[in-house]
């Protein structure tokens, strides 16, 4: 063995040694069951009753009570069974003949299905042919109960396709273009 060859282990391992105890120096409290030192304590706040923020698709105030609304149609019959769309709408019942600044109403809210083909409307029995074929379900979370002069109040639809249809019928809706007309009137 040279005197190269024995210096250069000795080095080696001279240096590896030094870094293990460099190493377990720092380290005892990763094995230690309690380590007495410095107390980090934290703190959250979470607000009860704060405002939940919703991206509506539009808004229906008094000013604007009825919206035409598309549908994306392609996307629905991509896959009948399992696509659906859902529309996410607010409501702002802002009145200035109200006798209080805020009051309780019920607000109705009607939708109807238009079907357009080369920007002229189907006809009635077209109309009411792919119709059928729709299904607009509103969201369980839906509360009709709505105050005056507050924030926009959040409601929804759910837009899917029957699945036991025959293939014609998605054929001739793909040919059209689909509105859902959304209106809504408030009884206070």
């Amino acid at each position: 063995m040279s005197l190269k060859n024995l210096f250069t282990k000795k080095t080696i391992i001279l240096f590896l040694l030094s870094v293990s105890i460099m190493m377990t120096s720092s380290t005892f409290a990763y094995w230690a069951k309690y380590v007495e030192g410095q107390k980090d304590e934290y703190t959250t706040t979470i607000t009860v009753g704060s405002p939940l923020y919703t991206n509506h698709s539009f808004v229906l105030t008094s000013d604007i009570s009825t919206y035409r609304y598309e549908i994306d149609l392609e996307y629905l019959l991509e896959n009948p069974n399992i696509n659906e769309e859902d529309i996410i709408f607010g409501i702002i019942w802002n009145d200035e003949d109200l006798k209080e600044k805020y009051m309780n109403g019920e607000v109705e809210i009607e939708y109807k299905l238009i079907f357009e083909k080369n920007g002229k409307t189907a006809n009635k029995n077209r109309t009411k042919l792919l119709t059928s074929v729709i299904n607009v379900t509103p969201h369980n979370s839906n509360n009709y109960n709505i105050i005056s002069n507050s924030s926009p109040q959040t409601f929804g639809l759910n837009i899917t396709l029957f699945d036991d249809y025959p293939a014609y019928y998605y054929t001739i809706l793909s040919r059209y273009e689909m509105f859902i007309e959304i209106s809504f009137e408030i009884d206070d």
